[in-house]
């Protein structure tokens, strides 16, 4: 198994997080990963990227220049990254900022409500993890146990507060992900 992934979106949305989450699960669940984040100098607003390889033994490079798989997280992005997907790949799109759908015939695009499942899991921001959870429920590159372990080992002490809400989340995107799977044709 070999599962890559491209993470688009702006700073202050998680992106890098949503990635080092991902390894994290990965790790604990024995497989072998790469993080490669790209980003801009911005704090908050600016480009945030980040690419994650996941795959039953090592990995040789950190690069995927053709992604099977793409979370896009925000309008601005959308475009440029749908571009860089690799046929027949799966394109998990935040549909509560982004509105776009994909002009490709051969992608397998999914919409999820970030931001409302972020809130019904306790705070908004929480929704990258359910969108998250849905990528990781949907390509089985991990289960949602694993990021939820990830999640508590990953938390710094000023962020625990919120180590509820972002479990609750991958629950919820893992309960939204196994309602599309008899929608969703897979790959």
């Amino acid at each position: 198994m070999r599962e890559e992934l491209l993470i688009a979106g702006i700073g202050g949305q998680g992106i890098l997080t949503m990635g080092q989450v991902l390894c994290l699960a990965a790790i604990g669940e024995g497989k072998g990963v790469s993080w490669y984040p790209d980003y801009s100098p911005e704090v908050r607003g600016g480009r945030s990227y980040c690419t994650i390889v996941v795959a039953d033994g090592e990995v040789g490079s950190p690069v995927a220049g053709r992604p099977a798989n793409l979370i896009v997280m925000h309008p601005e992005y959308f475009a440029p990254t749908v571009a860089l997907v690799a046929p027949d790949g799966l394109v998990v799109v935040n549909s509560s900022l982004v509105h776009e759908t994909p002009r490709r015939e051969d992608l397998r695009v999914v919409s999820i409500p970030a931001l409302e499942l972020g809130r019904e899991a306790g705070h908004p921001l929480a929704g990258n993890m359910a969108v998250l959870a849905v990528f990781a429920t949907l390509t089985g590159v991990v289960s949602p146990e694993a990021l939820q372990q990830a999640i508590r080992d990953i938390a710094p002490p000023r962020h625990q507060r919120h180590v509820p809400a972002n479990i609750e989340a991958v629950r919820l995107g893992a309960e939204f992900a196994r309602k599309l799977c008899a929608e969703v044709p897979s790959r």
